[in-house]
């Protein structure tokens, strides 16, 4: 087995400052050079960077203070914000929001993507800026990483690694697939409904208005009434509006960030005492088949349909709505609330706040569309079966990025060694 050394940044690679050529000249731009920014970087989905926003020209890169890069290195953004990493399949260029890294002979560009990813927060702890934080070249210079001497167990580990990643880049396409066709489905189900008659979409009013009636929701089937949640729900009620004092116990204590968009995220979940879960039960008995919705801070509109038997307590920042099942469906009410049409009612009713948030009275106010109670059941029976394969996705998501962040943190440590080849390595 190969040795495992402390290297300082300047022993395995040169770090490369990016530059923004004169912007007034158009003969600089619009070439056929990759020039990597962090805006390009937050939109991966993905380790590689296959193409920019904006690319430069060969006199642009010749007149500004630069240099091209080789495909196959690593490059970060070190400001807006620090910590976004990629490998770009061709050579490149960045703005001065990047710094680049060009690898010496003998170090995989996949070992060390991975390897700064496991420690973004140590770059982070070097940025400083009154406006916004940057870590300087000279600061990325200091720092020092554990690195395999050998070429081929650095190329190992990222090939474990990248194997991973190829499952969740899939599973977050197929995830992607889903939420389309659900958002589709959604603008149709909801301004269209069902004909109960044959069990299809009714005509759009373009081909048949006489079938409609305008509402403050738009053209909606005429049989549909327009409600305000307080008149679908028989409770609206916020969590307790004080900080639990305990944080182990046998009860969870949910919070915004456990509401995600469309499901319950309890992988972070925390716990609290029983007497003081009573406590706050007494006020806000969450249970199964209530729709939880975020409101106050930035998760503001997510909203989760509660599929946990057990009880649990809630914070302020997020309210349960519980149907009148004699005249709303639960599942209706949740997809209704998770449609693109009404997302935009609540951001309308936060906008002009200097805190982004619902009080109880505007969710009790917001208008919902109220079919027959049949038509509720069929229509949210159509969007439970497509939502369900995305939450499907989303586990399988969620179990393999919990395995890539096991995988970093023995891989990349040395905690856990791998078995390689180092002839058959060398090489390719």
């Amino acid at each position: 087995m190969s040795e495992w050394k402390t290297l300082t940044v300047p022993e395995f690679t040169d770090v490369i400052s990016g530059s923004t050529p004169a912007t007034s000249i158009g003969e600089y731009w619009d070439g056929d050079i990759e020039w990597v920014t962090p805006v390009d970087l937050s939109k991966l989905h993905s380790r590689y960077l296959k193409s920019t926003i904006r690319k430069i020209s060969k006199l642009g890169l010749g007149n500004s203070s630069t240099g091209l890069i080789p495909a196959n290195n690593v490059v970060m953004s070190s400001r807006a914000p620090i910590g976004y990493f990629a490998i770009p399949t061709n050579d490149f260029t960045t703005n001065q929001g990047c710094k680049s890294f060009k690898l010496y002979p003998q170090q995989d560009a996949e070992f060390h993507y991975y390897n700064f990813l496991l420690h973004i927060d140590y770059f982070k702890r070097f940025g400083s800026g009154s406006t916004f934080a940057e870590i300087s070249k000279s600061d990325i210079e200091k720092l020092s990483f554990n690195v395999p001497t050998s070429l081929a167990e650095q190329r190992k580990i990222a090939r474990i690694l990248s194997t991973v990643d190829a499952v969740i880049e899939k599973t977050e396409a197929a995830i992607a697939k889903y939420k389309a066709i659900k958002s589709g489905m959604m603008r149709d189900l909801f301004t269209r409904g069902i004909d109960m008659k044959t069990g299809k979409l009714r005509p759009r009013y373009e081909d048949a208005p006489e079938l409609y009636k305008q509402s403050e929701l738009g053209w909606v089937p005429k049989e549909w009434e327009i409600v305000k949640l307080e008149n679908a729900c028989i409770k609206i009620q916020d969590g307790t509006h004080f900080s639990p004092q305990t944080t182990i116990g046998p009860y969870m204590y949910v919070t915004s960030k456990n509401i995600r968009f469309g499901y319950l995220d309890m992988m972070n979940v925390g716990w609290i005492s029983e007497q003081e879960h009573v406590d706050i039960y007494k006020r806000c008995d969450v249970k199964f088949g209530d729709v939880l919705l975020t409101k106050d801070g930035a998760n503001t509109g997510n909203v989760a349909f509660n599929n946990i038997k057990e009880e649990f307590s809630l914070l302020s920042s997020v309210a349960l709505l519980r149907c009148d099942e004699i005249i709303y469906h639960n599942y209706f009410l949740f997809y209704t609330l998770f449609s693109p049409q009404l997302q935009q009612v609540m951001t309308d009713l936060m906008s002009g706040n200097a805190i982004t948030r619902l009080t109880l009275t505007k969710i009790n106010s917001i208008i919902v569309q109220k079919p027959c109670y049949v038509e509720q059941c069929a229509i949210a029976s159509k969007l439970k079966t497509i939502h369900t394969l995305e939450e499907h996705e989303i586990k399988v998501l969620q179990k393999n990025m919990a395995l890539k962040s096991a995988l970093m943190s023995d891989l990349l440590t040395g905690k856990v060694r791998v078995k390689y080849e180092e002839e058959k390595a060398e090489a390719q």
